[in-house]
């Protein structure tokens, strides 16, 4: 990594307030210089790689329940109904 890089890369870990907007743009510029390079098929890869991550989100995000449901047992309401 040159000087440069490394002067952003240390400027992006002590979160100066002006390098999260620099650091957006770099990434920005630097996902359309490779579909610039590399074409329809960087975009496609980027696509799956996006909704694959999305997807394992969400069961991350939900998983959680289910295995506090597994130590615990399931929630029951004994109260309704009587």
């Amino acid at each position: 990594m040159d000087a440069a890089g490394q002067v952003i890369a240390k400027d992006t870990v002590r979160e100066f307030p002006d390098t999260r907007p620099y650091f957006v743009a770099a990434a920005v510029a630097l996902f359309c210089v490779a579909i610039y390079v590399f074409g329809y098929p960087m975009l496609i890869v980027s696509a799956l790689v996006a909704t694959g991550s999305a997807l394992l989100m969400l069961v991350v995000l939900t998983a959680h329940d289910l295995v506090l449901q597994r130590k615990t047992g399931p929630a029951t309401d004994h109260s309704a109904g009587h």
